[in-house]
């Protein structure tokens, strides 16, 4: 049951989402964004490419692109769906096509079918220095990218290099940015020296039926990370890894993520939003449906002292967790040491953090508390909502309990007890040190 006066705000909220989200990506199972004319398919072995896991295929790759991609209609507009294939390879015999870093730029109505294995020979010392990513999309419109393959970063020299240095420089495995009207489906994205799906500047986005996998301990591997994006749908994923299962970034708005299982990772966060004294924005998230299993974070919220803007209308719904070690986190202190190993300086000005809301979630946790609620002294955080939250510590479950500073909200059947206050400040004893890891 939602809160009384509540109940109808809420429900029509999501209705609104779910709408939107309908009218987004109603016949998702073939989305077509523009009419096709006719299908010209480039299969990249025809240009050269070799799928034997040994041939650099980097340049067959590019022939590939060049022709594909250059096809126009006689008022320079790109007519056709355009597909590049990769056709499929012999896992059994750890085939796969090796690529150097690629770029699809300034094109629409492509389609990139991966239908066999794609990964790169490139370690630290040959890398291109002006290459972020093993595949980059930028400005594309009425892009898909599937095909039921993989992707392969082979990223262990780079985990090894990290580990020693975390400021050392790591390539992501696919990014996109500047780009409408995308699907990213079916495929396997493993083992990426860094994050392995990014999106920036992105509208009207669906993202479906991904495995992503990287080793627990693969530092900073996060599966799927969205900044300064619209409208996007992400959901029915297996993700695996080493720190954020999926991120959500800066300038980032309506959004639902649902129906995943996320396994080892970071969780779902929200941020970090306002490092260096930025400014930053998150509003309209929706998490539902989601299965943790052993995840270092479920629900986070994370933002920087010094920062400004702020996060809002987030709503995680429907989670289950076993053995978690944060099961609920806010907190508007963080400075993880891998990124800050001095010590964090503390300013008044905050992210302004409203409107979150956490709808029947239950299981495990190993942690001492089921929920960590840290919110500035300046700016509280402001009507938080606990209602049909069941968190029970696993192995010891005595001395279960929240742990609260400004958090202000409602709570309603949440065990163990709520420290949520209504509006006056908690009588919760402060932290010495409020410095977390990542």
């Amino acid at each position: 049951m939602l809160f009384g006066t509540r109940n109808d705000a809420v429900i029509a909220s999501v209705a609104l989402r779910l709408m939107l989200f309908l009218n987004l990506f109603v016949g998702s199972q073939g989305v077509e964004f523009t009419p096709v004319v006719e299908t010209k398919v480039c299969d990249v072995t025809h240009y050269g490419a070799i799928g034997d896991g040994k041939t650099n295929s980097t340049m067959a790759v590019l022939r590939a692109i060049e022709d594909c991609t250059q096809t126009k209609d006689k008022d320079g507009i790109d007519a056709e769906r355009k597909v590049i294939l990769f056709p499929p390879t012999d896992n059994t015999k750890n085939e796969s096509f090796v690529i150097w870093p690629i770029v699809f730029q300034y094109t629409s109505n492509l389609t990139v079918a991966i239908e066999g294995n794609i990964t790169t020979t490139v370690d630290i010392d040959t890398w291109p220095s002006n290459a972020s990513a093993l595949i980059h999309f930028e400005h594309c419109e009425g892009l898909v990218v599937t095909g039921g393959g993989g992707v392969n970063g082979n990223g262990m020299s780079w985990w090894m290099k990290r580990k020693v240095d975390p400021s050392h420089f790591a390539p992501k495995l696919m990014t996109m940015h500047h780009a409408s009207n995308v699907v990213v489906s079916n495929l396997t994205l493993q083992h990426s020296p860094m994050f392995h799906l990014t999106f920036s500047t992105v509208s009207n986005l669906e993202v479906k039926h991904l495995q992503i996998y990287a080793p627990k301990l693969s530092p900073n591997t996060d599966g799927i990370d969205l900044s300064s994006t619209t409208f996007a749908h992400v959901h029915d994923c297996h993700i695996d890894n080493g720190d954020d299962n999926i991120a959500i970034g800066s300038g980032t708005s309506n959004v639902l993520v649902e129906r995943l299982l996320c396994i080892d990772g970071h969780g779902t966060s929200i941020g970090s939003i306002g490092e260096h004294n930025s400014t930053g924005y998150v509003s309209n998230i929706t998490f539902r449906d989601i299965h943790y299993i052993r995840t270092q974070n479920v629900a986070r919220v994370k933002t920087w002292q010094g920062g400004h803007g702020a996060v809002s209308n987030i709503s995680y719904i429907n989670l289950y967790v076993e053995d978690v070690i944060n099961a609920i986190f806010i907190t508007q202190y963080y400075c993880p040491s891998s990124q800050h190993p001095d010590k964090c300086k503390n300013y008044t000005a905050a992210v302004a953090i409203s409107d979150i809301s956490f709808f029947n979630i239950s299981g495990t946790h190993v942690d001492e508390h089921a929920g960590i609620l840290w919110c500035s002294d300046s700016i509280p955080c402001e009507n938080i909502i606990l209602e049909d939250v069941n968190l029970v510590r696993a192995y010891d479950p005595s001395g279960d309990s929240f742990n609260c500073w400004e958090a202000q909200g409602l709570a309603r059947n949440v065990s163990p007890p709520s420290c949520l206050s209504s509006g006056e400040k908690t009588k919760v004893p402060r932290r010495k040190s409020r410095k977390i890891s990542t």
